[in-house]
């Protein structure tokens, strides 16, 4: 990780790290995975079993074996708590908990479709 005057900058012991995207790359710190800038700020802390690009702007995360869904910044938009998460389409998530099924637009924060007692 370089600054501006592409000197390295220090940045305290990680297990690894991802190839930049946009300014951001996954890094993995004692077998947990965060998200940290090209200057090295931490702008999602190693706290999670896996954390993956998703849509234009979200990352789908795993925390004690269940999924969840954040913006770049860290912002929750659904918390650890699905069986299965990933891409319906452009813009829509396939959402799985307990058996059941949703369809979820992140932008937009809500549901486009949810089976009973999802």
């Amino acid at each position: 990780i370089l600054d501006k005057s592409m000197k390295m900058l220090p940045i305290k012991k990680v297990d690894y790290i991802s190839a930049f995207q946009s300014g951001k790359a996954r890094v993995r710190k004692k077998e947990l995975w965060g998200l940290m800038d090209e200057r090295g700020k931490w702008l999602l802390k190693p706290d999670y079993e896996e954390v993956e690009p998703l849509l234009d702007g979200f990352l789908r995360v795993k925390k004690s074996g269940l999924c969840g869904i954040l913006r770049l910044n860290g912002e929750i938009i659904l918390p650890a708590a699905y069986d299965k998460i990933q891409i319906f389409s452009n813009d829509m998530l396939q959402l799985e908990k307990n058996g059941r099924q949703a369809i979820f637009i992140p932008e937009q924060k809500q549901y486009l479709w949810k089976e009973k007692d999802f």
